[in-house]
């Protein structure tokens, strides 16, 4: 049998899923707007950030770079509770008109399952960007000692990821 449009309505009524929600036709609003709600939310998933156009003097940031990073309570939890053993980093690139970047920071659980602890949004690869990335998971969850730092070959991850948290064995 294969599914059809009617049943996942049918599902969404079922169990009150609201599904994509659009707050503003306008992007660069849409997402202001959606970090204002997260802020004001019980659960504040917003670790850092800086919109377009505003300015990032205190970040070493150009008014035009976006840089948005988030963690939820229970990434918060699981960076903590798995990050000694093994931290990976990965980044894509080009997911968007926009051409921006996403960089995700990756712990591993007892039964080897990846489980992402992190998320950076940026126009922007550099390290500069790494480095609020990493002080902003600091800042939420404290130092984080991993025994193995995992990445591609990319210098800067490591560099700013020992820079604000300290140097790893492996």
């Amino acid at each position: 049998m294969l599914i059809k449009k009617n049943d996942i309505h049918n599902i969404k009524s079922y169990f009150n899923i609201n599904g994509y929600i659009k707050r503003h036709e306008v992007d660069v609003v849409s997402v202001k707007l959606w970090t204002q709600e997260m802020k004001n939310n019980g659960e504040n998933c917003i670790v850092f950030f800086k919109e377009q156009g505003q300015s990032g003097n205190d970040y070493g940031l150009k008014d035009e770079d976006f840089v948005l990073i988030t963690m939820t309570d229970f990434q918060k939890e699981m960076i903590t509770k798995y990050g000694k053993d093994k931290i990976c980093i990965d980044g894509t690139h080009g997911l968007n008109s926009y051409d921006f970047n996403l960089y995700s920071v990756l712990v591993v659980d007892e039964h080897k399952n990846g489980i992402p602890v992190a998320f950076c949004f940026s126009n922007k690869s550099s390290e500069d960007v790494f480095r609020i990335y990493f002080s902003a998971i600091k800042n939420a969850v404290g130092i984080i000692e991993t025994t193995t730092f995992m990445t591609y070959d990319a210098p800067a991850f490591y560099n700013d990821w020992s820079y604000v948290m300290g140097t790893v064995k492996n």
